[in-house]
């Protein structure tokens, strides 16, 4: 993992108490979860307008965003590893915004953290 997403990692798991070890962790009385992931090329991990409930924290791999619009997807970002997408629909209580998709094989952290879904 490099020096970037170990550190996010480290971030997310101090803020949230979470203790990342390749299993399912969960904890009813601050109601996050943590799990790591291993996304073959192509996986999908958010849908452009579905609800979000999780954040991710790449840990290696690229992942790339794209806007569906008049029948044309669009690339609106890509992410590297230590970097952290899906944020935004908890944040801003708004349905996803583009479709995330794995570019070659990548490992992530994703997160449920009901906390940061501010008005749900």
């Amino acid at each position: 993992m490099s020096e970037r997403a170990n550190a996010a990692v480290r971030v997310a798991r101090a803020v949230l108490g979470v203790a990342l070890n390749g299993a399912y962790v969960e904890d009813e009385s601050t109601d996050y979860v943590g799990i790591r992931n291993l996304c073959p090329t192509g996986t999908v991990d958010n849908f452009q307008g579905e609800e979000g409930h999780h954040f991710f924290i790449l840990e290696s791999g690229e992942c790339e965003a794209y806007v569906h619009e008049l029948g044309t997807d669009t690339l609106v970002a890509k992410y590297e590893p230590g970097e952290l997408f899906g944020e935004k629909a908890l944040i801003e209580n708004k349905p996803r915004g583009a479709t995330v998709k794995a570019v070659g094989n990548c490992r992530e952290n994703s997160f449920r953290a009901s906390f940061l879904s501010l008005g749900r």
